[in-house]
């Protein structure tokens, strides 16, 4: 059994995956809907996984980071990650104004359809909107890029690597080269909470909350006028403060947890003193 995929086998598999995701299922999904577009594209991601854990006979559990947790780490992450959104969407929208500084803005179109992903018009579009904007994201990019992209970088290449390159490649694939600050930091963000944890369920937990947010700013501000969140303004400071306060605790909490298993498991015969903590 081969625990961990290598390297080039994690690039052949992006390469393989992420455009087949993106640019033939999305397109052909979305005609009929571009939340069914979404929940197709992103459902790519699992079967890919899954057809490789199946071929190259990976330690699947291992490789997507299926480990326990200590009691406390879930709903700890939750709140820090909805303190670690509003600080992201404030830089977020600080990029953007940057941007715009430089004659250089997300064009409408996107911006648009964006918008139209996460905007519940009535009750019946409340659950498709749940399933494409935040289930389907968290639990099939989780798997994929903090589970098989985190572990095989970390397994062959160590820390540093493992979080910038997940992070970048869950930047890159977004395909949204205007909020790619953003995108990597979230990134970055989601995959130290996996570093910490050594599991995959508090980024799983992070991202639904930071999408469930995203989709309670857009909705917020399109039927009541406010952006508390920041859909499109800054977040105000005094929330922002708090949001500070919160992200610093949480951190601190989460880092001083003794995870029940390490994050990379060594074959058989090589020591224990060799794994990743």
């Amino acid at each position: 059994m081969h625990r961990y995929p290598s390297v080039p086998h994690l690039l052949a598999l992006c390469a393989l995956a992420l455009p087949l995701s993106q640019f033939l299922v999305y397109p052909l999904a979305a005609t009929w809907s571009p939340r069914l577009g979404m929940v197709a594209a992103e459902l790519v991601l699992l079967w890919s996984l899954s057809l490789s854990a199946r071929r190259d006979r990976w330690a699947a559990a291992d490789v997507l980071l299926l480990n326990a947790t200590r009691p406390g780490v879930l709903p700890v992450a939750a709140l820090t990650a909805a303190a670690a959104a509003m600080a992201i969407a404030h830089f977020d929208v600080a990029c953007a104004q940057l941007l715009r500084q430089l004659d250089v803005s997300l064009p409408a179109g996107l911006q648009r359809d964006l918008l139209e992903l996460q905007l519940i018009r009535h009750r019946g579009e409340a659950l498709p909107v749940l399933a494409s904007a935040v289930l389907a994201p968290c639990l099939c990019e989780e798997a994929f890029f903090r589970g098989f992209a985190l572990t095989s970088l970390a397994a062959h290449r160590g820390r540093a690597p493992a979080l910038v390159g997940s992070a970048a490649l869950f930047a890159a694939v977004h395909y949204n080269p205007w909020q790619l600050p953003a995108l990597f930091v979230f990134g970055l963000f989601l995959g130290l909470l996996v570093w910490w944890t050594h599991s995959l369920y508090p980024a799983i937990v992070a991202h639904g909350v930071n999408n469930a947010l995203s989709v309670a700013g857009v909705n917020l501000r399109a039927h009541t006028g406010l952006d508390l969140v920041g859909a499109a303004e800054p977040v105000p400071r005094a929330l922002l403060a708090v949001a500070a306060v919160i992200l610093v605790l949480g951190v601190r909490f989460l880092k001083r947890q003794q995870p029940p298993l390490p994050l990379i498991i060594r074959d058989v015969g090589e020591h224990p003193d060799d794994w990743v903590a």
